[in-house]
């Protein structure tokens, strides 16, 4: 139970530490230490609002699998291939005219 304590409260400290960095970069703030309390409270109420028992967890977590985490892995990753070829389709076309004049 000691060892399953700790590796679960080192994997959210990793998770933390990760949306921490990410909402520091998406929003250009120069210093993390102003955002942490918020996040910290964002993430204490989801968990608490999400699901009140090991069940209800547990039905938020197949729903998650079923239907959600496709999302994550097919359509986010085409959409932004689809995005990045059109930017560098752009990128040549505006470099050839470049050349050219």
């Amino acid at each position: 139970v000691f060892t399953l304590l700790i590796t679960v409260f080192f994997k959210a400290s990793i998770f933390f530490y990760g949306a921490l960095i990410g909402i520091v970069d998406l929003f250009k703030l120069k210093n993390h230490q102003q955002i942490i309390l918020p996040i910290a409270f964002i993430i204490i109420f989801l968990s608490m609002a999400m699901a009140s028992s090991y069940s209800e967890h547990t039905e938020e977590g197949v729903y998650f699998t079923r239907y959600i985490i496709g999302y994550f892995h097919v359509v986010i990753p085409l959409l932004m291939l689809l995005v990045t070829l059109i930017r560098n389709r752009f990128k040549k076309k505006g470099r050839l005219k470049s050349n050219i004049t």
